[in-house]
């Protein structure tokens, strides 16, 4: 019989299943890369309608950020010069310039410079300026090396994992407040002495001697402790996550890593233990009455003994119970945050994502003020 198919179409299958499997991989790795803002978003610039040259004015000249960016320290977002800010020095400066034509013509007609944005966050996602200003984090973290840019382009992802690994250890975007706007502060000897400082109080806060040292350490402190609380706000206020952490406190497998439910299920557990030796005494002194009274009414009074024991032992098995004690600490719980003003009926509020940037709600606030 004549061989319809060569032999090497044997290998069909594993060949399809390994071009499937890379393709799969492949596919997978292009999404994880190529759709990231590490690649989307990072080296974004757009070309202005002033041909203005961060490299020159910030870097040649040594401009300070804070001249034109007057905002950043006391608003949320970093205000956009007005054409005035501008002019101030063009007027006396090149003013028959090509470059600055645009500039004056909307200067004349009392118009802003359409400036195209650069660095872009979603609506939903709430930043503040001058918070991480006032907390000495650098420009240069997030826009970096503005004094090098001809035009400016998104030198960082700005994702929100990137923001999030800042945050897990900011001690080393951290520098003094006055050195916020220093492009070149990375690789200078105050860097390294700062951080030596910055170092050695974290170990041993008491014998720091930099003052904003110091108040960092405190305003970080004060943070951490207002995250703690709205987290146990939040677990008291969701009554199966509540449950499921008795649940695990109360298994013999492992410790109960939260120290409030620790703590409560040590006092329920000794003041029921305390309630049921009282009674237990109390049972045995009706034995002890029993045995020397054999009446009719010395019968009584010690059955009565047992029924009582038997009933406590019932109430006792129901009081521990896990429901028991989720109500019992839900009910004796005092909220610590801005929860705590609508705390069981507390809902995400119906705002206009826009108007988070002017009015953040509240739980925003307590961290963002």
């Amino acid at each position: 019989m004549a061989v319809i198919f060569p032999r090497w179409t044997n290998k069909t299958p594993l060949i399809l299943l390994t071009l499937g499997l890379g393709g799969g991989l492949f596919t997978i790795f292009g999404v994880w890369y190529w759709f990231s803002p590490q690649f989307t978003d990072v080296g974004y610039a757009p070309k202005q309608p002033v041909p203005f040259s961060h490299q020159f004015h910030a870097g040649t000249l040594g401009l300070d950020c804070r001249y034109c960016h007057y905002t950043v320290e006391k608003a949320g977002f970093a205000a956009i010069p007005p054409t005035q800010v501008c002019m101030g020095c063009h007027t006396y400066v090149v003013p028959n310039s090509r470059k600055i034509a645009v500039l004056k013509a909307n200067h004349e007609a009392k118009k802003p410079v359409p400036w195209v944005r650069v660095h872009m966050l979603p609506d939903y996602a709430y930043f503040n300026h001058s918070v991480h200003v006032g907390a000495g984090v650098g420009c240069a973290s997030c826009h970096g090396r503005i004094d090098k840019m001809a035009v400016v382009h998104q030198a960082k992802p700005l994702s929100m994992g990137w923001c999030l690994d800042c945050h897990r250890n900011p001690n080393k975007h951290l520098r003094p407040k006055d050195q916020v706007t220093n492009m070149k502060w990375d690789g200078s000897p105050e860097k390294k002495k700062f951080q030596a400082d910055l170092k050695a109080c974290l170990a041993n806060p008491k014998t720091c001697k930099n003052e904003y040292i110091r108040n960092f350490i405190a305003r970080r402190k004060d943070m951490q402790e207002r995250r703690k609380n709205l987290a146990m706000d939040l677990l008291v206020r969701d009554e199966k996550a509540l449950t499921a952490t008795f649940k695990a406190c109360l298994s013999k497998k492992g410790k109960c890593t939260n120290k409030a439910v620790a703590a409560f299920i040590a006092k329920y557990r000794s003041n029921a233990k305390h309630g049921h030796g009282h009674d237990h005494g109390h049972d045995h002194g009706d034995k002890k009455n029993a045995k020397h009274d054999h009446s009719k009414h010395g019968k009584k009074k010690a059955a009565k003994g047992k029924a009582t024991k038997k009933a406590h032992k019932h109430h006792h098995h129901k009081g521990d119970g896990v429901k028991m004690m989720v109500a019992a600490f839900r009910n004796s719980y005092q909220p610590k945050t801005v929860l705590r003003h609508k705390f069981l009926d507390w809902k995400w509020p119906q705002q206009d994502p826009k108007q988070l940037f002017v009015n953040p709600p509240e739980h925003c606030s307590g961290c963002h003020r």
